[in-house]
C-alpha cells in the first residue's frame, strides 16, 4: 500500500529496483491504497507505480523464491496477457517446481485468453 508519504516511497523503491528487484515488487505490486484511490495526488502516481511494478516483476531474480516469481509472472501476465513467453515462463517455474497441473492450468489459460 501507498501511504501519504507516498512519492517519498516511490522515490525509493525506484532508487532500489536495481538491487532488489523482489522487494520493489512486492512493495509495489498491490498499487494505491484503497484509500487513496481517487485522490488526486495519489491518482497522478498510479501510472508511475504500475510502470515501476512491472519493470521490478521483469527483473526479479531467478534465484528469488518460487513464490515471489510466481506472483510476479502472474502480475506481468496480467500486464502484457499477449506476451506468450509469460505464460511459458510461468508454465516453466511450475514444472521446474513439481506442479505439473498449474503448468498445464497456465497452459489451458493461455489458449483460453487468446
Amino acid at each position: 500500500r501507498v501511504a501519504l508519504d507516498g512519492e517519498l516511497a516511490v522515490d525509493r523503491w525506484e532508487r532500489d529496483l536495481a538491487a532488489d528487484p523482489a522487494g520493489a515488487f512486492d512493495a509495489l505490486s498491490a498499487g494505491l491504497a484503497p484509500d487513496l484511490v481517487g485522490v488526486d495526488w495519489a491518482e497522478e502516481m498510479a501510472p508511475r507505480i504500475e510502470r515501476l511494478a512491472l519493470t521490478a516483476a521483469l527483473a526479479v531474480d531467478p534465484a528469488a523464491p518460487a513464490d515471489v516469481r510466481v506472483a510476479a509472472l502472474e502480475f506481468v501476465i496480467v500486464a502484457e496477457p499477449w506476451q506468450r513467453d509469460h505464460y511459458d515462463a510461468l508454465a516453466a517455474l511450475h514444472t521446474e517446481l513439481g506442479d505439473a497441473e498449474a503448468a498445464a492450468d497456465v497452459e489451458r489459460r493461455w489458449f483460453a485468453d487468446d
